[in-house]
């Protein structure tokens, strides 16, 4: 398999940063999930208390990322470039491999080797090693939501949405039948922009740039692998996601 051209790192063809692709290539560690299991005493019962998403799956661990790769030029330039690139230690980055998903992780660089010197010429190849993320990052998808839509969600796990929304009264009900949730929001200007984050990272919406919280009965939820049916009511814009992948190569 070539990869020249097909690898990237944070979005930028290696090729340009001074490298190539040599053997073994990229390779990611296998999925391996986080489970737990609860001993009942006197018992030989074991009961499962793994958490799950909503789609029933068991969180899964960090992922490697290794590419392998090389480059060649003056002993000097290379020694620089053997420093420069020890400073990105612990950097986030993103490694993507043709038209595959992207890795997100934070990187070291390590098991430099020489390959060959001619005088002041030399080849090095070393290793991209990330510690990444567990699931890697499809193709971004934004599409327009107002009433009743049905929205083909791709990926393999379940992933969170970002409204955009322009508030038309003082109500907005984000009805997620896929998921037997929605969200509320109460006492609205109507006209105003109504802005969601639903990652578990964040969580937070805002109306004009100030934090509006939802009603009680009200519940993030996240957007589930095939058809999603989403209502929109008393609102229109646009809702954004990105599709996670239980991916490796």
């Amino acid at each position: 398999m070539s990869f020249e051209g097909a690898v990237r790192i944070n979005g930028s063809p290696i090729e340009e940063l001074g490298f190539s692709v040599c053997y073994p290539g990229m390779r990611v560690s296998a999925p391996e999930p986080i489970v737990k299991f609860q001993r009942v005493p006197g018992s030989s019962i074991a009961v499962d208390t793994t958490l799950r998403d909503e789609d029933g799956n068991a969180p899964l661990k960090e992922r490697t990322v290794t590419l392998t790769m090389c480059t060649i030029g003056h002993v000097e330039d290379i020694a620089r470039m053997q420093a420069n690139l020890a400073a990105l230690t612990g950097s986030l980055m993103t490694v993507q491999c043709g038209s595959s998903p992207t890795w997100r992780g934070y990187a070291t660089f390590k098991n430099w080797q020489p390959v060959f010197a001619f005088g002041n010429t030399a080849k090095y190849k070393c290793d991209l090693v990330l510690t990444a993320e567990p699931f890697a990052y499809g193709v971004p998808t934004t599409v327009s939501v107002s009433g009743d839509v049905h929205i083909a969600v791709d990926g393999d796990r379940p992933c969170f949405p970002h409204f955009k929304l322009k508030a038309a009264s003082d109500e907005v009900i984000i009805n997620c039948s896929s998921s037997s949730k929605l969200l509320t929001f109460e006492g609205l200007s109507d006209g105003a922009t109504l802005e969601i984050e639903s990652t578990p990272q964040a969580r937070v919406a805002r109306m004009n740039g100030t934090i509006v919280v939802p009603t009680l009965q009200s519940d993030f939820f996240p957007l589930i692998p095939g058809i999603v049916d989403l209502s929109v009511t008393g609102a229109s814009g646009v809702m954004s996601f990105t599709p996670l992948f239980v991916y490796g190569v």
